[in-house]
């Protein structure tokens, strides 16, 4: 199984944080691409791994790359490497 997560954090007072997963193959649903798409939009960090499958990469890589400067950090394991070009970690 190939899994990958979008979590959105809320830094405050009381820290909420809330983590939605995927399977990579369902994003060949339009509408679970479109709810991925949201998701990630609403963000904070990405984390994807072992995303091998080149059509399923570029949908990935359609989504996240253009919301890659907005996200805090993008984590990806071992994929293709257009998608592990999407890494954006700071110490």
């Amino acid at each position: 199984m190939y899994f990958f997560f979008v979590f959105t954090v809320a830094l405050q007072e009381n820290v909420c944080v809330e983590a939605v997963g995927y399977l990579l193959e369902e994003l060949r649903n339009p509408s679970t691409l479109a709810a991925f798409k949201a998701d990630v939009e609403d963000a904070n960090i990405f984390i994807g791994s072992l995303i091998f499958v080149q059509e399923l990469a570029e949908k990935v890589v359609e989504v996240v790359e253009p919301l890659r400067e907005k996200l805090d950090a993008v984590l990806i394991f071992p994929s293709m490497p257009d998608v592990m070009r999407l890494n954006k970690v700071y110490l």
